[in-house]
């Protein structure tokens, strides 16, 4: 089944995941600094709820700021600049927090503030260290076998594209060109695999996940490949500029290669109903590994129980005898 891409913030999940263990880690070194140890920072009422709080606020501030939208296009003076607003914010936050809470006055506004200082350079150095962990794995592709259906003049700008957006981790393993026979020929180190009217056989013989389909508007649009790739059970990315409503599919609008475009596929999974699936998945395995144990635990209770029995009997036999 189709997994549809996450939008919003929560796309971002692991630059969220990582910048909240920054900001623990910062408060902690900040008051181990302070204090020399980190034990009354767990033990001490107000030290405990602060952790709590800056790391609520911090996510707080990340969805409503929308903090890491186009995370992945911003330079590092952008970056930089970003990761001091986000700590900025925060500071202004727990501050205003101490100031309304009746023990506030017992924080150490040295911790908050150096706090403040680690975070930042926590933050950005971790920030640009997976950026760059993140643009390397998509130079490298991955995940998703995917064939572009074009046409030969505007082919090489639509593997460019791709390539330079590769978020979703493509590999770009062949090219279909719709105007004239290439096949044998590569455009931009990508092999043209198949023509328009052998497109259908040669994609039901290999391991296909995905079509992009971008066609310039001067020509025809496939509505006889599209049709037989849906019925392959193929998920098909139609460029906006030539988009046709499909009966019986499901149709959304998702970003490929840098290009918005009109995703129809048999069925689809979002990442909630993933994650539902998968937790569902484990809380069945656990009832399951329970339910076993409860019943290797019974029979072991029965056998004992059985050769406490027959040791009574002998016993018995014996003393009659």
């Amino acid at each position: 089944m189709y997994r549809k891409k996450s939008r919003g913030w929560y796309k971002h999940k692991d630059f969220i995941l990582i910048d909240l263990i920054c900001l623990f880690l910062s408060l902690l070194i900040a008051h181990l600094i302070r204090n020399g140890s980190v034990q009354s920072l767990f033990r001490a009422g107000i030290y405990r709820n602060m952790i709590s709080f800056v790391i609520l606020a911090d996510l707080f501030l990340i969805i409503i700021f929308e903090s890491y939208k186009g995370v992945l296009r911003r330079g590092h003076y952008q970056e930089l600049h970003s990761v001091i607003r986000q700590m900025i914010l925060l500071e202004l936050a727990s501050g205003l927090y101490l100031f309304t809470v009746s023990d506030g006055h017992s924080f150490s506004r040295t911790v908050l503030y150096l706090m403040g200082v680690f975070y930042v350079f926590l933050s950005y150095g971790t920030r640009i260290a997976w950026k760059k962990h993140l643009i390397h794995k998509m130079a490298e592709g991955g995940e998703h076998s995917l064939y572009i259906v074009t046409n030969y003049d505007q082919a090489a700008k639509v593997i460019q594209n791709v390539k330079e957006h590769n978020y979703n981790r493509y590999n770009i393993n062949g090219l279909i060109i719709v105007d004239k026979n290439a096949v044998g020929r590569k455009i931009s180190g990508i092999p043209v695999v198949a023509e328009l009217e052998n497109a259908a056989s040669y994609i039901c013989q290999q391991w296909v996940d995905e079509v992009f389909v971008n066609i310039d508007e001067s020509y025809s649009y496939p509505d006889e490949l599209i049709q037989e790739l849906l019925e392959m059970g193929m998920v098909v990315h139609v460029n906006l500029a030539k988009v046709k409503s499909t009966s019986g599919q499901k149709q959304f609008v998702e970003t490929v290669g840098g290009y918005t475009v009109l995703t129809t596929t048999m069925n689809y999974a979002t990442d909630r109903q993933a994650f539902a699936k998968r937790a569902l998945d484990i809380l069945g395995g656990l009832v399951g590994c329970f339910l076993t144990l409860h019943y290797k635990l019974f029979l072991w209770m029965t056998d004992r129980q059985m050769d406490a029995a027959i040791y009574v009997i002998l016993w018995r036999r014996m003393i009659a005898g």
